[in-house]
């Protein structure tokens, strides 16, 4: 039904168009790593920390492999991870400042009630030692729209 009031709304708008506006969308996503990593490595090359959400799973290894970001950041990724929706948080830690062997995830503790609205990868939770005692958190809160 929500297709099909999308399809609706798209047909309103611009009749006969909305296989158009379909690849245009899909179009928009190929690539959308790597235009990421760029906007990253690019605009925030002085940042210590960076929150990430509705991160695809591979995108810790975009991270790896890109030489830039891979020298500038460890990548923090919820033991957790969803392999089927690309909405994960993570975090990325500057290299030299921050040790990720200093890192602990912690579980997060739910009631009953509200463990169901709460994914895999959309939130995670660290804690770390050095430099300082942090607590970290990268969340990723619209599970349930």
């Amino acid at each position: 039904v929500f297709d099909a009031a999308l399809v609706h709304i798209v047909n309103q708008a611009a009749p006969g168009s909305w296989v158009q506006a379909k690849q245009r969308i899909v179009e928009a996503r190929k690539g959308r790593a790597e235009r990421s990593m760029a906007i990253l490595r690019d605009s925030y090359p002085e940042a210590d920390l960076v929150f990430v959400q509705e991160a695809a799973a591979s995108f810790a290894a975009v991270v790896e492999a890109d030489p830039v970001m891979s020298s500038r950041f460890s990548m923090v990724v919820p033991q957790a991870v969803s392999t089927k929706r690309s909405q994960n948080s993570m975090i990325l830690l500057r290299k030299g400042l921050f040790e990720v062997t200093q890192v602990r995830e912690i579980e997060a503790q739910f009631t009953p009630e509200t463990k169901s609205s709460v994914s895999a990868g959309d939130l995670l939770l660290v804690e770390m030692t050095q430099p300082a005692k942090l607590l970290l958190a990268s969340f990723h809160g619209d599970t349930n729209g």
